[in-house]
């Protein structure tokens, strides 16, 4: 009975110890698998592959913490020893050294532990390399798009545009090329969208495959995405009603326009109603839109700098759109003319390398004092001040401006005020409460053209005095003071006078 109690005993600390062990582990399994949910999307591909690696890897390490379980728990009945020193000792069994303590013939029993202990260095080493890769190449502080979709009219369009292409994969984009008819086409999947971008180079498709419509797009673009649309004198209905949606009216007729920025194609004109659209590169002055083999018999429909040949949208959700009315102007025809450099710097503008902003360390607070505080009191002088930087394409430098403003506002701004700046990136200006109570907000609206928009808000109440917190004397009431001690003087005086005066 008493050999029984020791070996329970024995067995039931190293049960505990095992238990420790396996907790740790999955402990760290979930914050691994936290790390991966917020790294890479379940939608990617490369998403998919590192978690299929983690499941492999887990189930080995699994697979181990058992053989260690079974090995501590035998361990423990034969000898007098139990928990964590028996759990040291199996690292030795693992690497084959039983003699002196236990005693294991079976040369393939050692074989199999020495390769779990292998196992076990590549899941550790796995998890090290394979972590840092989606957590750093998929980093939400880079506004830099990073997949985008290339619908074709023809594969043939990929190599005679293959510079533009190159220019974007040299700035690490992940180009997907395919049809635009292709029967398996969707932009989102799971309710998450697959890609960054979309860019159409198919002028002469007339129904995009799979789950692609016009409605699609622009709940792709809605969604804050960005849009690059080429078209030429083939441009089909299709594509022209993409760009309607956007603003753009592309010409009815078939009509080609040659400018001599090495331009070919269709020109269009912008919807005046929608001022989100601007006119990036307008026709000359003398150019008119009609078609080249009939005669004119009516003045042309556009005319002078009202053909606009490249127009870009920027839409309040800060999505880009580039339409272009030509797609050989991406060709590499021109490969030695200007086209190239104007369009890598407009492509860095639309797919927010340049012009992109953002707002951090948004902060107010009394003068003299560093803490936010919960509300202020009317008459308050307090401080506000955010710090504003822009991509560069590859990391984010101070945005220097004199624009910037804040509004102190409940239903109508109260107190609008110009931010100062010290040239690196921080804004801020000092201002007193108004003597007005409520709920009030800091608002920042920042909207500069070529420049993704600012939006701002932070809420704070604000009180009136306390009962003990107003002057004892106030100097503008000293009249009223002046009349009630007046009249207690007389009244003393009067009453003085008529007891007194025989």
């Amino acid at each position: 009975m008493s050999v029984a109690l020791k070996v329970w005993k024995r067995s039931m600390v190293t049960f505990f110890s095992i238990f420790v062990a396996f907790f740790f582990y999955l402990v760290a399994t979930v914050v691994v698998v936290f790390i991966w949910a917020i790294s890479v999307r379940l939608v990617q591909f490369v998403g998919l592959t590192v978690l299929a690696i983690l499941v492999i890897l887990f189930i080995v390490g699994f697979l181990y913490l058992i053989t260690i379980w079974h090995l501590t728990t035998t361990i423990s009945v034969l000898e007098e020893a139990c928990g964590s020193l028996i759990m040291m000792k199996n690292k030795n069994l693992i690497k084959g050294r039983v003699c002196g303590y236990l005693n294991l013939p079976n040369p393939q029993v050692i074989l199999f532990l020495k390769n779990l202990r292998k196992f076990w260095v590549i899941f550790v080493t796995s998890i090290l390399i394979l972590l840092p890769f989606p957590c750093n190449s998929l980093s939400p502080e880079t506004p830099t798009d990073r997949r985008v979709l290339v619908l074709l009219d023809d594969f043939a369009t990929k190599s005679s545009h293959s510079s533009y292409f190159n220019s974007l994969k040299s700035r690490v984009y992940d180009l997907h090329f395919k049809l635009a008819d292709d029967p398996k086409l969707a932009l989102q999947r799971y309710g998450q969208y697959l890609y960054d971008a979309l860019i159409l180079f198919c002028p002469s498709v007339e129904r995009f495959g799979g789950s692609i419509d016009v409605g699609a797009i622009i709940n792709f673009v809605d969604s804050g995405h960005d849009l690059i649309i080429a078209a030429d004198v083939n441009a089909s209905d299709l594509i022209r009603e993409v760009a309607t949606e956007c603003g753009v009216d592309f010409d009815e007729e078939v009509k080609k326009i040659t400018a001599p920025v090495l331009f070919q194609g269709i020109g269009h004109s912008l919807n005046p109603v929608n001022s989100l659209v601007l006119k990036v590169l307008p026709a000359s002055p003398s150019a008119y839109s009609a078609n080249p083999k009939a005669k004119l018999s009516t003045p042309p429909s556009l005319m002078g700098s009202a053909i606009s040949l490249v127009s870009v949208i920027q839409a309040r959700n800060n999505a880009r759109i580039l339409i272009c009315g030509s797609l050989s102007m991406f060709s590499n025809r021109h490969e030695k003319s200007g086209n190239e450099q104007f369009l890598t710097e407009i492509s860095k503008w639309v797919f927010h390398e340049r012009g992109h902003l953002k707002a951090v360390n948004v902060k107010h607070h009394k003068v003299g004092e560093t803490d936010e505080p919960a509300l202020y009191r009317i008459n308050d002088e307090l401080v506000y001040s955010a710090e504003i930087y822009e991509w560069s394409g590859k990391s984010w430098e101070p945005y220097v401006a004199d624009d910037v403003q804040v509004q102190f506002y409940m239903m109508s701004p109260y107190v609008l005020k110009t931010l100062s700046n010290d040239q690196k990136g921080l804004y801020f200006a000092s201002f007193k409460v108004p003597d007005v109570y409520g709920v009030f907000q800091f608002k920042v609206e920042y909207q500069k053209l070529g420049y993704t928009s600012l939006s701002l808000a932070k809420q704070i109440p604000v009180r009136p005095y306390r009962h003990n917190e107003y002057e004892r004397f106030i100097p503008t009431a000293y009249p009223y003071y002046g009349a009630a001690f007046s009249t207690m003087a007389g009244f003393f005086i009067f009453s003085f006078v008529h007891l007194y005066n025989k």
